[in-house]
């Protein structure tokens, strides 16, 4: 990955302004469309992060509703033949589940 160099940045946009434009004007015009750029990438990533936030209150609130499904499930369904654990332990095991909130 190429590391940003403001300095080549600054010096290229000297030399490809229009020679009739003072470097004075150039230069205001440059920093006013860096600015609005820059507004343009906080509003985007403000509103990527919301998102990504919401995603992770939605899995935490799917894992909490099948950990009380599974312990609801493992409370009020008849032990299986098969399996040889108790529900109790069952439960406990279920319980242990740690969330990440």
């Amino acid at each position: 990955m190429k590391k940003f160099d403001p300095e080549k940045l600054i010096n290229w946009a000297c030399k490809t302004r229009h020679p009739q434009d003072s470097l004075d004007k150039h230069m205001v015009d440059l920093e006013m469309k860096l600015q609005m750029v820059s507004e343009e990438i906080a509003a985007s990533l403000e509103e990527q992060s919301a998102a990504a936030l919401r995603r992770v209150l939605r899995a935490i609130r799917d894992i909490l509703r099948l950990r009380e499904d599974a312990v609801l499930s493992a409370i009020f369904s008849p032990a299986s033949s098969k399996s040889s654990r108790r529900p109790d332990l069952i439960l406990s095991d279920l319980m242990s589940i740690k969330c990440c909130f």
